[in-house]
């Protein structure tokens, strides 16, 4: 041993003596090299061995050095884990040095160096080796290690890192070169938990730092290779249970939510549109009080359905007959024609006529006062004039109604923001085969929402009940296709995508869906509107309920029963209104006669518009409601 110390005093001063960082007493002390070499062996452990070539000053490095390794460490499904260790070897400038082992259950620290003997200044070479086992992940068809070369608790700035890993040889060919069994080459240099880093790849697959490394940065490399490359590995000694895959794919891990913050902003935008929902405003009740609606019938039925079908049509224009903008004729010879003709005479309509009227009268007759005939069926001439009614509503659609497509699209958004977040720091192949899936239900998702509203009927106060079949057919869709286009694409393994990434995704998904299905319809000054919509329902169906006091005589009760009947037909209440009124007539003077006789000419008008108007898809969806009321094929 004498010889031996003699021998390396009389290396260091011949160092001492040599240019490079020894003799520029400027350099502090460091780490010049920290050169790994790993070597997987066909039971699954891995023989290491560090070279850690340091620069001497006497100020820190006094009388040696110390290393600590990794006993816990936490896989890509948020398991822990025990590595455990064996040493083998520990030298200094080629001699066996003395150490001490200390640690806890988290990591096992080595004291290099007697501490009984002052280092001499100058560059020395500490050499570990040591065998770990249960220090990598199994997956499904490949295994990946992801080691943690140096450690982060160096307080020492680190030259230069050097790392390489050999595969066991089973057949016995010896590979110079790129293994071709290595799948992938990954690094990370910097604090624990960082992404990215300054380093390269070489031809071999040995990853080699490119710049120094500061105190307390270190390198992380992984590498990837085929499952059956370690074919003695007993299944369960590393394997990732499904469960925690789930709990994986699911949720993020402690420090990583970038990915997340999309999925947080949409929660806000949510939570700001539900927090700021309008209010209605009491409704003013002026058709109580003898004063004819503000809004036209047809217009009321709008604001309720949210759509001009064919009885917004028929119930403004048998409004402005009942004003007497519009004059009926029936055809003695035919009860089953009728004709509308325009009121000579009348081209200021009065403070009653509305906007929509005078719409309406202008394009039913236009200049040549040309009459209207009605015959039961279809009519071009009147079709095109509820398509100019229809516009005329739908240009109020906006103060009306909220754009229901929001959701959705801020949705969609969030869901592309989740994507961009993570593509520059994880594996891009399996992100790529992800977003692919993603863009594959936005392509068959409008053919699919088309469909399924076809079976939806047209005709709804509430929208929840038309919002929620959408919802679930969508998810049902997107579901399906996920399935299908899973397994025509191969299994994708959720562990090579960031912690939480799916569950990010699908909550960004369900967020949106959930509220284009809640959110709110109507605007403020829809929702005041509606409120008087509703109001007027409710008084035909409270008329129904107490007819006898609709009126107290009967010229006053013929009046009421033309100027409602219209909005009772209107929103769907006018067999209520008519049984009222008879009620109330009967009461009065016992003869109904003449006001039934007027209310069953406006309803065959109604009746008759209705049919003039409606188009091929409106004809057979009332039909096939028919053929289910009355049970008959």
């Amino acid at each position: 041993m004498a010889n031996g110390n003699a021998s390396a005093e009389i290396a260091r001063m011949a160092i001492a003596f040599c240019p490079g960082p020894a003799c520029n007493q400027d350099i502090p002390e460091r780490i010049l090299l920290f050169d790994v070499d790993a070597a997987l062996n066909p039971d699954g452990s891995m023989d290491v061995t560090e070279k850690i070539r340091v620069l001497v000053r006497g100020e820190l490095m006094r009388h040696g050095i110390y290393r600590s390794l990794p006993l816990q460490w936490n896989r890509r499904d948020g398991q822990l884990y025990q590595a455990e260790y064996r040493l083998q070897q520990i030298l200094r400038d080629g001699q066996p040095e003395f150490y001490q082992k200390d640690g806890d259950d988290k990591s096992l620290t080595l004291y290099i160096g007697d501490p009984n003997r002052t280092l001499l200044p100058g560059v020395h070479e500490y050499v570990i080796r040591y065998q770990v086992s249960n220090h990598f992940s199994r997956y499904k068809s490949w295994d990946e290690l992801y080691w943690n070369v140096t450690g982060s608790d160096w307080t020492f700035t680190i030259d230069k890192v050097r790392f390489s890993l050999t595969l066991p040889d089973n057949g016995g060919v010896i590979r110079i070169g790129h293994d071709p069994r290595i799948n992938s080459v990954d690094y990370y240099t910097g604090e624990s938990n960082s992404r990215g880093g300054s380093a390269e790849i070489l031809y071999d697959d040995s990853i080699v730092t490119t710049e120094p490394l500061p105190p307390l940065h270190g390198l992380t490399v992984v590498y990837t290779w085929p499952r059956s490359v370690l074919p003695l590995v007993a299944e369960s000694a590393a394997d990732v249970a499904p469960g925690a895959q789930l709990l994986y794919a699911l949720l993020p891990e402690r420090g990583h939510w970038l990915h997340w913050v999309p999925f947080l902003l949409l929660c806000l935008y949510a939570l700001g549109k539900f927090f700021t929902r309008p209010r209605p405003a009491p409704a003013r009740e002026s058709f109580r009080s003898g004063r004819p609606p503000e809004m036209s019938p047809g217009y009321m039925r709008y604001v309720m359905q949210r759509t001009c079908d064919e009885k917004v049509f028929a119930a403004d224009v048998l409004n402005t007959v009942v004003k007497q903008a519009v004059e009926v004729r029936e055809n003695a010879d035919n009860p089953q024609e009728q004709a509308l003709h325009a009121i000579n005479g009348r081209n200021s309509f009065g403070p009653q006529m509305q906007d929509s009227d005078c719409l309406l009268r202008d394009a039913l007759f236009g200049d040549d006062r040309r009459p209207v005939v009605l015959r039961g069926e279809h009519s071009p001439r009147l079709a095109r004039i509820r398509s100019l009614l229809a516009a005329f509503y739908h240009g109020s659609r906006e103060k009306l109604l909220y754009r229901t497509g929001w959701p959705l699209f801020w949705g969609h958004v969030a869901i592309l923001l989740t994507f961009l977040t993570c593509a520059m720091a994880y594996d891009l192949n399996e992100m790529f085969r992800v977003f692919v899936l993603y863009l594959s239900t936005l392509l068959f998702l409008r053919p699919f929402m088309r469909i399924v509203s076809r079976f939806i009927p047209g005709e709804q106060e509430e929208k929840h009940w038309r919002a929620l079949p959408f919802l679930l057919g969508i998810v049902l869709f997107q579901t399906a296709v996920i399935v299908a286009l899973y397994w025509l694409m191969g299994s994708i393994d959720f562990l090579l995508l960031p912690a939480g990434f799916v569950g990010a995704l699908i909550g960004c998904l369900v967020l949106s869906y959930a509220y284009y299905a809640f959110m709110p319809v109507y605007t403020r000054e829809g929702e005041d509107q509606l409120a008087q919509v509703m109001e007027m329902k409710g008084y035909l169906l409270d008329a129904a309920d107490n007819p006898e006091s609709l009126a107290h005589d009967a010229d006053e009760l013929m009046a009421l029963s033309r100027r409602i009947l219209p909005y009772a037909l209107a929103l769907n209440c006018g067999t209520q209104w008519e049984n009222a009124v008879e009620q109330c007539a009967r009461r009065l003077d016992g003869d109904a006669a003449g006001v039934i006789q007027a209310n069953d000419r406006c309803v065959s008008l109604f009746l008759n518009l209705c049919s003039a108007v409606r188009t091929e898809t409106e004809t057979e969806r009332k039909r096939h409601k028919v053929t289910i009321a009355t049970g008959t094929a």
